[in-house]
Parts: structure tokens; C-alpha cells; sequence
């Protein structure tokens, strides 16, 4: 080989080399952006973690305050139950409350057998009509024959007064006469 053939192998292993170079660097400048980006992003999602931490672990506290409230409540309640000073008046509200629960319920029996006739109507309408027209009917003959019977009774009573008219007129004529014969 001469010098020449290795002086042209060389600037092509050169130019090959500064080639891969310069491919390689490009390469790790995009890497090398892709990682700081990363990094930004990783920085943001710690910081955010730990806020959502700090959130947590503020409310896991408040969560641990709660629960002590609750628990001296249900003491305060366990223990009021025992000596509670208005426990006989609200059992004797309690007691009055069932009595009138009963007497309610019995009320509301008698009315559901009050009401069976007007449930029947409501179920029956033809029926309810029917005993409808026939009161209507009756009390129209009623009154008729009531009516006709009150105005015989006055033609009676009218012919009486006349036949009493008559009469006194008798015993007045009867007077009259009488006392002309006594003188």
C-alpha cells in the first residue's frame, strides 16, 4: 500500500469518524434535552406530590380530630343516656305517644267501616244513582200525597167552619126566639 491509498484510508476514516461525531453529538444534545425536560417535569410532579402530601397529611388530621370529637360525643351521649335528668318525662311522652298511636289506629278502623257504604257507591255509581232517583222519587210522592191530604183537611175544616157558621146562627136564631117566648 502506498502512501497515498493510506493518506486517502485515512481522511476517509477521518471523515467517517467526524461524521459519527457530529451524529453522535446531535444525539446526545437531543438526549441530553429529552433528560431536562424530564427533570423539569419530574422537579413539577415532586413538587406537586408534595403538596398533595402536605394536603393528605392535613386532612388524615383533621380525619384524627374528627374521630376524637366523635368518640367524646359518643361518651358524652353514653353517659348522658345514663343520667339524663329528662329521661322519665320522655319515656312517659314515649308511652303517650304509643296510646295514641293505638287510639289513631282504632279511629281510623271505625272510619274505614263508616266509609264502606260510600266506597261501595264509588265502586257501584249506576247503584248510587239508583238510590238517588228513588229518594228523589219518594220524597216528590210524598210531599204530593202530604200536600193533597193538608188541602182535604182545610175543605174539611173550611165545611166545618161553615156548618159552625150555620150552626151558630142556628143557636142565635134559637136564642132569639127563645127569649121572645119568655117574654
Amino acid at each position: 500500500m502506498k502512501q497515498s491509498e493510506v493518506e486517502i484510508i485515512t481522511n476517509l476514516f477521518n471523515e467517517k469518524i467526524k461524521t459519527l461525531y457530529s451524529k453522535l453529538d446531535a444525539e446526545f444534545f437531543v438526549l441530553n434535552e429529552r433528560i431536562n425536560t424530564s427533570n423539569a417535569t419530574s422537579d413539577r410532579i415532586e413538587k406537586q406530590v408534595i403538596l398533595t402530601n402536605s394536603r393528605v397529611t392535613h386532612a388524615e388530621d383533621d380525619i384524627r380530630e374528627i374521630e376524637k370529637d366523635i368518640n367524646l360525643l359518643k361518651d358524652a351521649n353514653r353517659d348522658h343516656i345514663v343520667a339524663c335528668p329528662q329521661a322519665d318525662n320522655i319515656q312517659k311522652i314515649a308511652d303517650d305517644l304509643i296510646e295514641k298511636k293505638g287510639d289513631t289506629e282504632k279511629k281510623l278502623r271505625d272510619i274505614n267501616i263508616d266509609l264502606i257504604e260510600y266506597r261501595m257507591f264509588k265502586k257501584y255509581p249506576k247503584i248510587a244513582i239508583g238510590v238517588l232517583a228513588f229518594t228523589c222519587i219518594t220524597t216528590v210522592i210524598g210531599a204530593y200525597i202530604t200536600y193533597h191530604q193538608v188541602r182535604i183537611t182545610t175543605t174539611n175544616i173550611d165545611n166545618n167552619s161553615i156548618n159552625i157558621d150555620e150552626n151558630t146562627k142556628n143557636i142565635k136564631n134559637f136564642n132569639a126566639i127563645d127569649s121572645l117566648q119568655r117574654k
